[in-house]
C-alpha cells in the first residue's frame, strides 16, 4: 500500500463529517421498480457491498456519516 505524503494526512485529519448523496454516488444510478401485494408501486436502489465496508472503515476512523 502507498504511504500517504505527510501534507495529505495532515488536511485529512481536519475532516470530520462524511456527507454524500445516494443516487449515483452509493448507487449506479439506475432504478429497479416493482409492486408491493397490495400493488403499490416500490422504487427499489441497488448498494454496492464495498460502499458499506468504507463507511464501516469512517465510522470506525471516527468520522460522521450522512446522507443527503
Amino acid at each position: 500500500m502507498a504511504k500517504i505524503p505527510a501534507k495529505l494526512a495532515s488536511k485529512a485529519k481536519q475532516i470530520s463529517v462524511l456527507l454524500m448523496d445516494v443516487d449515483g454516488t452509493l448507487t449506479d444510478g439506475s432504478v429497479t421498480l416493482a409492486s408491493t401485494p397490495d400493488n403499490h408501486a416500490l422504487e427499489v436502489k441497488t448498494f454496492d457491498a464495498h460502499d458499506g465496508q468504507g463507511l464501516t472503515l469512517a465510522v470506525t476512523a471516527g468520522l460522521r456519516t450522512g446522507v443527503i
